[in-house]
């Protein structure tokens, strides 16, 4: 029926046309009917589904909060690849792959003691996660005694390298490099101690030693040199925020506000 009528009002619309055009009319008709009879609804859409990555397990590790402002407090010999630690900030030197300098600050609070350990029956061993030539050895623990009795005491360690004369006559800089990445062996290191003993109060060690086994008998006062020294092979200058009238001795003599 539906499409009869579809083809009669075709056939009244066009009465005297062609016969072509009502035929062809006629013939479309139905098929767009039979489109729409067979048209499918659209799928809805669904959101998409979130997958949350599985977690990758990571190792945890304690870390300390920095302190370097604290420990830096008396000036920086300088800020070349700094890194900051809980107890003591470092300077790092790309060129040697070694140190250019460590700060330490020590307290009393900080140096626990624990009564249950002998360690004079416990086997010594340094620390693997740092460069030997920085690693705490059993003759910088006399430090520790300065930082017992002090309120706050501040430790500068580093290398050195240092001209030797030849036999021409000259002056020449000359040290060892080992492993596949070349690292520098200094030839000697310094140390440079500032204990405050009392408020406002402060003394200070400077030390240069050679890069070689030092017996424990030996004296470390045989080791005592001038701050200026080492700030000149150094390169840098050392606490030198430190007000001038607060220092009140220097390798063990009384200064009278001079360095």
């Amino acid at each position: 029926m539906l499409r009869n009528a579809w083809r009669a009002g075709g056939i009244i619309a066009v009465a005297g046309g062609s016969f072509l055009l009502g035929a062809r009319y006629g013939n479309e008709c139905p098929l767009r009917n039979a489109q729409a009879a067979t048209a499918v609804s659209p799928v809805p859409t669904l959101p998409p589904l979130q997958l949350e990555p599985a977690e990758e397990a990571k190792p945890t590790y304690e870390v300390g909060p920095s302190r370097a402002s604290e420990i830096m407090r008396y000036g920086f010999p300088g800020f070349d690849n700094l890194r900051t630690f809980e107890d003591f900030v470092l300077s790092y030197d790309r060129k040697t792959r070694t140190a250019h300098w460590v700060c330490e600050h020590l307290t009393p609070s900080r140096l626990i003691y624990d009564p249950s350990v002998d360690r004079s029956k416990c086997e010594f061993r340094s620390d693997p996660s740092i460069h030997k030539y920085f690693q705490s050895e059993n003759t910088d623990y006399r430090f520790r005694k300065v930082a017992k009795k002090s309120l706050n005491t501040y430790i500068l360690t580093g290398p050195l390298y240092l001209p030797y004369k030849g036999e021409d006559g000259n002056k020449y800089v000359r040290y060892k490099v080992i492993g596949a990445n070349n690292v520098a062996v200094p030839t000697h290191f310094f140390k440079v101690i500032l204990a405050e003993t009392s408020p406002g109060n402060f003394e200070m060690e400077c030390f240069l030693l050679p890069n070689q086994v030092i017996p424990d008998s030996t004296e470390l006062s045989t080791f005592y040199v001038p701050l200026e020294m080492i700030e000149r092979s150094g390169g840098f200058l050392i606490f030198d925020k430190l007000p001038k009238d607060k220092l009140k001795k220097v390798n063990g003599k009384k200064v009278g506000g001079l360095w």
